[in-house]
């Protein structure tokens, strides 16, 4: 199969995939709450009260309801302060660092659709496509092109079996996608999870494209692309330099990337290729070095 072959094998098989989506997939609209996470339907109700405790004081001007309001007000600010220390409480006692990690990224950082940047002579850069140029330059001056084209001989280890083939069966693709999480957001191509998991008829397409690819040594091209989203780091917002590329790539691609390295990592277990005092990196093999 030729490259040409894949890749119109792949879209062919987007296109359905992106014609149930149209077709049979819902959508709603998902309400975001602008209250802070610790701020309870009680707490929602005590500020009701306040407020409107407020409006009576300025139609009366009356002294008595102004001793009221600030009543009120005092046990609310004390409230909200509790509300938000058992917030926080809970979170670092909770074994949930994902949630921790993302209470502590949304109180330190903005959230902005589109970063503001500086140039080399320190003018502001608004426009979106100007400053995803200058992220896409500054990310690709941060690869190292290795100009040498050889592999280092590595001598003193010399192993006769070879890693020919690489199982690709429907039924190693079905378990991967049923471990995938339903939380990492798709690539280029918009294949999310979510999706995969809840559709096993694509289980037996989806096998043969990554049985071909592995023959003839070629990948979609969609699979090779990826949306690169900046992530800003510390240090001065405006220069591109403090922040870091996260690429969102294909989960299919991901999914065949998942069975080679499995069989890969268990051929060289198996054949002793990596030493024994050989631990990061390895699964279950992990220890203190200190």
């Amino acid at each position: 199969m030729s490259k040409e072959l894949i890749d119109e094998s792949w879209n062919g098989l987007l296109e359905e995939i992106n014609t149930c989506i149209l077709q049979y997939v819902p959508e709603r609209t998902i309400k975001t709450s602008k209250s802070k996470p610790w701020i309870s339907r009680a707490l929602i109700k005590k500020i009701n009260e306040k407020r409107k405790s407020w409006h009576r004081y300025k139609a009366s001007n009356s002294e008595v309801d102004y001793h009221h309001y600030r009543t009120l007000c005092n046990t609310v600010t004390k409230d909200i302060r509790d509300a938000k220390a058992k917030y926080e409480h809970d979170l670092v006692t909770s074994n949930s660092s994902k949630k921790f990690f993302r209470y502590i990224h949304s109180t330190l950082q903005s959230r902005v659709s589109t970063p503001v940047l500086k140039n080399n002579s320190r003018t502001l850069i608004c426009d979106p496509k100007d400053v995803a140029n200058m992220f896409a330059s500054e990310f690709k001056n941060s690869f190292i092109s290795d100009p040498s084209s050889t592999f280092p001989t590595i001598t003193g280890r010399r192993n006769e079996r070879c890693l020919d083939t690489i199982e690709i069966t429907e039924a190693k693709v079905d378990k991967i996608i049923a471990g995938l999480k339903t939380n990492p957001s798709p690539g280029p191509d918009g294949v999310h999870p979510v999706f995969l998991k809840n559709t096993k008829s694509l289980i037996g397409p989806l096998t043969k494209i990554m049985q071909f690819s592995m023959e003839e040594g070629k990948l979609p091209q969609q699979w090779k692309e990826s949306t690169v989203i900046p992530v800003y780091k510390k240090g001065d917002k405006f220069d591109p330099k403090n922040y870091r590329q996260v690429s969102l790539t294909s989960i299919p691609c991901k999914i065949l990337e998942k069975i080679i390295s499995e069989q890969l990592t268990e051929f060289i277990l198996n054949n002793h290729i990596i030493p024994t005092s050989q631990h990061g990196f390895i699964l279950n093999n992990l220890q203190n070095l200190y």
